[in-house]
């Protein structure tokens, strides 16, 4: 094992490994002593994917390398570009080009939150540059060099890496979104529109859920975040799929509590690293 104290935490295959990584960029629950937020600890815990490191706990001893992050979403998001930044939030003029997204402008959830638990403001000033860069330089790049690096292994020693990275959504879509008060289905997986995968990985992750019980979707309601779209490469053998679970498998959407079927969904998802890592292996 390996950690980054606030940074990261990976885990490494016990038995028989695999190049395939499970990365959970957004489930950490450090809170940095400089993020000073004005909004109630509760709101801000919200945007949390609370419990997915822990359900895919088992991957490592299916032969897969765990790697989540520590620190909160809140504080910078480890799924988002380095330039979706919402330029009015920070004081000054950010020192290179920003390219704010639909999530950063509109949502204001893009690199820096704004905002949290919907619509309450995270802070009452705007940002230095200095404390921004400090965010990206000790938090998001390490983070995004120790994952870029186990896919760099994955190709010095086989020719190829399979990348999933792991979050959860909301049960029934919110008010912001096109799916409004939809049930979705148990599992999205998103590859960007063919993009940051082959189609056969999709189609051994789709059908593998399916199998185990679920009802999946393919690129809806997400079509994939930075993680993927950063580290994806299908055609230099990199292969990247981004895993959206809904939180009503396991918890309470409403609070942070786990369900009775926790556990079992838990074991579920050991079984489909299982599958995962099989196929991996059947391809080196």
């Amino acid at each position: 094992m390996r950690i980054l104290p606030g940074v990261l935490t990976r885990e490494d295959p016990s038995d028989n490994p695999v190049p395939l990584i499970f990365d959970v960029p957004r489930s950490g629950c450090h809170y940095p002593n400089d993020f000073s937020p004005v909004a109630p600890f509760r709101a801000i815990h919200e945007w949390v994917s609370k419990h997915v490191d822990d359900l895919y706990g088992l991957a490592p001893q299916r032969g897969a390398t765990l790697l989540v992050a520590s620190f909160a979403n809140a504080y910078i998001d480890a799924n988002r570009s380095l330039s979706d930044i919402d330029p009015d939030l920070i004081d000054g003029v950010w020192p290179e080009p920003l390219e704010p997204s639909d999530k950063s402008a509109r949502l204001g959830i893009g690199l820096i939150h704004k905002v949290c638990a919907g619509d309450i403001p995270l802070y009452d000033r705007k940002l230095s540059i200095a404390e921004v860069q400090h965010r990206i330089e000790n938090y998001y790049k390490p983070y995004h060099s120790e994952l870029g690096a186990l896919i760099q292994r994955g190709l010095d020693q086989h020719g190829a890496a399979w990348h999933l990275s792991c979050h959860c959504m909301a049960t029934i879509g919110p008010d912001y979104a096109h799916d409004k008060g939809k049930r979705r289905a148990d599992f999205c997986i998103s590859d960007r529109d063919g993009t940051t995968s082959n189609a056969e990985f999709l189609d051994v992750v789709v059908n593998a859920f399916r199998e185990l019980g679920y009802s999946v979707s393919v690129n809806d309601p997400f079509k994939g975040a930075d993680s993927i779209r950063r580290h994806g490469n299908p055609a230099g053998g990199v292969n990247s799929l981004q895993i959206e679970m809904v939180k009503g498998l396991y918890m309470q959407d409403d609070n942070f509590n786990k369900s009775a079927d926790y556990d079992r969904v838990r074991e579920d998802l050991g079984k489909f690293a299982a599958i995962a890592s099989a196929y991996v292996r059947s391809k080196i």
